[in-house]
């Protein structure tokens, strides 16, 4: 079937460094996540007619080659911090010693927040901005009901449902 439909076999030399350095310029020069990148990565293969490998196996080299693109990205966020003021890298390491017993606290939780306690000792889940993770879930998601880009669900009735006819 393979060479009848003109299909590459994965681990070729040619097809497979083609692929390395597309998966490697996307995880670059695009902000995507994990899963999005291994969407592009089988769309490619399956452009290039370029069979494809088991889930793990491209699960694991999409890792890799996110790990490499977020060292060279930090390497490059290094360099430039060090031209602008050498003792600036130091500092910014010392920003992320924290001491001793000191508490944790999610990105944008003030202090108050992640002390607050509801009378059961329970606190609230506090993410970006100090906003409850809860407020921001709805019945869909933490997304608001949007997948893959879809419009955001009709307003009206319960739970953001539409209303039924005659209500």
């Amino acid at each position: 079937m393979r060479d009848a439909y003109g299909y590459h076999p994965y681990d070729d030399a040619e097809w497979s460094r083609k692929f390395r350095s597309f998966l490697q310029g996307r995880a670059w020069t695009h902000a995507e996540g994990p899963v999005a990148l291994f969407h592009q990565a089988v769309g490619w293969l399956r452009r290039n007619r370029v069979l494809l490998p088991g889930v793990s196996v491209l699960a694991r080299q999409v890792l890799q080659v996110r790990t490499v693109a977020q060292k060279r990205l930090h390497a490059a966020v290094a360099r430039a911090a060090a031209r602008a003021d050498r003792e600036l890298p130091g500092q910014l390491v010392a920003t992320l010693v924290r001491p001793e017993g000191s508490a944790v606290l999610g990105a944008g939780t003030s202090a108050s927040a992640a002390d607050a306690d509801d009378g059961h000792g329970v606190r609230p889940c506090a993410g970006a901005g100090g906003r409850d993770r809860q407020a921001d879930a709805g019945p869909a998601g933490p997304i608001g009901g949007r997948l893959h880009g879809s419009r955001r669900p009709r307003r009206g009735g319960r739970g953001g449902f539409p209303s039924a006819p005659g209500r």
